[in-house]
C-alpha cells in the first residue's frame, strides 16, 4: 500500500483523529491545472524580441509537422518493462509531470 492510499485510510477509519493538523492561514486553492491567460501570454510576446522558439533557430521551423514522437518508448527500452503512469492525486500534478520529464529524460539520453 502506498503512502496516500495508507494514510486516506487512516483518516476514515479513525475519522483523522490520529493524523496531524495543519492549521491553514487562507482557504484552500481547489483550482487544478491549466488556467489560460490570455493577457499574461500577450504581454510576454510584446516583451521579448524572439518569443517564439523557431525565433532561435530558423531550420526548426515546420521540422516536426506530420512527424509524432513517442517519447516512452525509450523507457520502455531501457528498463525492460511497459511504461506505466504514476498514480496522481491532486494538487500534485506539476511534481508529477516534473518527475516524469525527468524520467522520460534520462530514458532518451541513455537510448
Amino acid at each position: 500500500m502506498d503512502r496516500r492510499t495508507a494514510l486516506k485510510t487512516l483518516a476514515a477509519t479513525t475519522g483523522g483523529l490520529l493524523l496531524p493538523r495543519v492549521a491553514r492561514a487562507a482557504p484552500l486553492d481547489t483550482r487544478f491545472g491549466w488556467t489560460e491567460d490570455r493577457e499574461s501570454l500577450e504581454r510576454f510576446i510584446r516583451q521579448h524580441d524572439r518569443p517564439y522558439i523557431h525565433q532561435l533557430n530558423a531550420a526548426i521551423k515546420g521540422s516536426g509537422e506530420g512527424k509524432k514522437a513517442f517519447l516512452h518508448l525509450a523507457m520502455e527500452r531501457v528498463t525492460g518493462r511497459q511504461f506505466v503512469p504514476r498514480k496522481q492525486g491532486a494538487p500534485d500534478c506539476v511534481s508529477m509531470a516534473a518527475a516524469l520529464a525527468i524520467d522520460i529524460l534520462q530514458g532518451v539520453q541513455i537510448v
